[in-house]
């Protein structure tokens, strides 16, 4: 089939989630199309079970700043938060086992968002 010069090429490809997809050709070669969509919304995923597991970070910290809570120094850093508790699956929320007791890695534990 005769292309116009200038016009893009393009080819049907098949991501590795197994979507179908039509790509420019020179999207490939170059790097700017990875995915059929599937890499962006995965990160975007990521991205936003950070933000709510930062969330819960700063919400333990406001609790100690009221004075009805104390924190694990390990705890001061986000990242050692996350390593120790992971990032907080959809529709859990942090609590500590033993209300009395501290925020650290063996007190605390996600919990569905309706029971405290």
């Amino acid at each position: 089939m005769p292309r116009l010069i200038g016009q893009p090429r393009y080819v049907t490809c098949v991501c590795e989630c197994g979507v179908r997809t039509v790509l420019r050709i020179a999207d490939l070669l170059y790097g700017r199309s990875l995915s059929c969509g599937c890499l962006k919304r995965d990160k975007l995923r990521g991205k936003m079970s950070r933000r709510a597991t930062f969330q819960e970070w700063a919400a333990m910290w406001r609790a100690r700043r009221r004075g009805t809570a104390r924190v694990c120094d390990r705890w001061c850093s986000f990242v050692n938060f996350v390593d120790d508790m992971g990032l907080r699956p959809q529709g859990l929320k942090l609590a500590r086992i033993y209300e009395a007791g501290a925020f650290e890695p063996e007190n605390c534990r996600w919990i569905s968002s309706g029971k405290s």
